[in-house]
C-alpha cells in the first residue's frame, strides 16, 4: 500500500511519533489509528481520516495517497466524498458522469464507440480531444488521410494541437506517420499546398490524391478511407461521411473490429501506392 510507506516516510521526515501524531490529528485520533494504517491492517481508510492526517503532516491527501489508488478507486472516492456533503446538483451530474463512463466501457468491450460531439463544426473541442487522445496510443504507424473539408482546420488552434500530437509521437516512439491528402482538383491541391509541405518538413510521410487524377477504383478508395485514422493497424477512427462541403457531420466513431480495420487498412495502403504511382508518371 502506498498510503502505509508515504505516512511511514512522512512521519519520519517530520519526526512525529505515532503518538504525536495522533495528537495533531485531533479528538479521536490515537495511537492505533496511525499504526492500523502503517501495518496495512486497514485497506481503505475513511476519507476524514485521510484529511486528518495529512493535514497534521502539513500535506494533501493526494500527495499522502499518492500511487495508492488506481483511477477506479479514485472515481469511488471522490463520489463518496459527494455523497456525503455534494449538493442535489453535483450528485446529478455525478451520476451523470458514470453512466456516461459505464456506457463508454461497455461500447469498448463490443469492440467500437462513438464519440458525443453533437456539434457540427470541422474538429470541434471536444472533437480534437478525442482524436488526440486516440493517437496518443501509437507505438509503431499512424495511417490518416486529410481531406478537402478540413484544409483550414491545420491553421486553427485544434489542427496545430493535432499536428504537435503526430511530431511527439515520431520524436518520443519513433512512430511511423502516413497522411493522404485527398483534393478534389489541381487548383484544390495548389491553394493548400502550403499545408503539405509543412507536415513534409516536420517528417510526416505525405501522398497527395487529386480525384481528377484518380480512375474509378482510386475515387471510390478515396471515398473509403475519408477522414480517418488507423493506429498501429489495430484501431481506426473516422469522420461520418454524411458532409457536405460547407458542414461536416462531427462525431467520430472508433473500432476495434479486426476485419473492419484491416479492410480500412488495405484501402489506405493501396490508395498510398496509387498516389505514388500518378506522382511519378
Amino acid at each position: 500500500m502506498a498510503l502505509a510507506e508515504n505516512l511511514r516516510r512522512l512521519r519520519s521526515e517530520r519526526q512525529l511519533s505515532r503518538e504525536k501524531l495522533a495528537n495533531l490529528c485531533g479528538p479521536g485520533y490515537g495511537y492505533s489509528t496511525i499504526a492500523n494504517i502503517e501495518n496495512r491492517r486497514v485497506k481503505n481508510p475513511d476519507t476524514t481520516v485521510i484529511e486528518a492526517i495529512a493535514s497534521a503532516l502539513e500535506t494533501t491527501p493526494e500527495q499522502l495517497t499518492q500511487g495508492e489508488f488506481n483511477e477506479v478507486d479514485e472515481i469511488a472516492r471522490l463520489y463518496e466524498v459527494l455523497l456525503k456533503g455534494g449538493d442535489l446538483a453535483c450528485l446529478a451530474w455525478a451520476g451523470k458522469a458514470l453512466t456516461e463512463c459505464r456506457d463508454f466501457l461497455r461500447a469498448l468491450q463490443q469492440e467500437q464507440i462513438r464519440s458525443p460531439v453533437p456539434r457540427k463544426e470541422a474538429m470541434a473541442d471536444a472533437e480534437i480531444g478525442w482524436w488526440l487522445a486516440f493517437i496518443d496510443v501509437a507505438r509503431a504507424t499512424v495511417d490518416a488521410t486529410s481531406c478537402v473539408p478540413l484544409a483550414d482546420w491545420w491553421e486553427s488552434e485544434a489542427g496545430q494541437r493535432y499536428l504537435d500530437k503526430n511530431v511527439a509521437l515520431m520524436a518520443l516512439h519513433a512512430v511511423r506517420v502516413r497522411r493522404i491528402f485527398v483534393f478534389n482538383s489541381h487548383e484544390d491541391y495548389d491553394k493548400n499546398q502550403a499545408h503539405v509541405m509543412d507536415q513534409q518538413r516536420v517528417g510526416i510521410e505525405v501522398a497527395c490524391a487529386i480525384l481528377d487524377d484518380l480512375d474509378s477504383e482510386g475515387r471510390a478508395l478515396a471515398a473509403q478511407v475519408w477522414d480517418i485514422a488507423i493506429v498501429d493497424g489495430k484501431w481506426l477512427i473516422d469522420l461520418p461521411n454524411n458532409f457536405t462541403r460547407s458542414e461536416i457531420a462531427v462525431g467520430s466513431t472508433l473500432t476495434s473490429n479486426k476485419p473492419v480495420v484491416s479492410q480500412m487498412q488495405a484501402a489506405f495502403d493501396r490508395l498510398w501506392k496509387l498516389c505514388a504511382t500518378n506522382r511519378n508518371s
